[in-house]
């Protein structure tokens, strides 16, 4: 008998493909649960309480959120990081500001920033306001 993958097991599956988690025995081990409690979970015959979501969370090196289907991309930087590029790459001068202005350490502040305001991604307004505001600070600091 052939028996159904849940979204949850789709996504486990897929991070331990990402990962590099080979057998779900694997998982078993790094979570402290049975194989058998893994395959559960896989099928839908059984979901995980808080604690163990997080220890998925920790061994698939995702989100809770990206395993409960409440987030597409696996880790919340992703998605950010994925909003930030896209807009960079379609726009050419705010491209050229921020590549002149900001180190790729300072745009990974500044994205772990709107991750702490659980900010599902910087839209092109977002980011247009931010240049903005910095240039501010560089026009205030030159007259200093």
């Amino acid at each position: 008998m052939v028996k159904r993958v849940s979204e949850l097991g789709r996504r486990i599956l897929h991070r331990m493909i990402d990962v590099g988690i080979k057998h779900q025995k694997e998982l078993a081990e790094r979570v402290g649960l049975s194989p058998a409690s893994i395959n559960n979970f896989i099928t839908g015959e059984a979901t995980p309480r808080a604690a163990t979501f997080i220890r998925l969370s920790e061994a698939l090196d995702c989100s809770v959120d990206y395993l409960l289907g409440r987030a597409d991309v696996p880790k919340p930087e992703e998605a950010v990081s994925r909003d930030v590029r896209r807009f960079l790459l379609g726009d050419k001068d705010i491209r050229s500001l921020l590549r002149h202005r900001f180190s790729d350490e300072e745009l990974s502040e500044l994205e772990v920033m709107f991750r702490l305001f659980n900010s599902p991604g910087l839209t092109r307004d977002d980011l247009e306001m931010i240049v903005r505001i910095v240039e501010g600070i560089v026009e205030a600091r030159k007259g200093k």
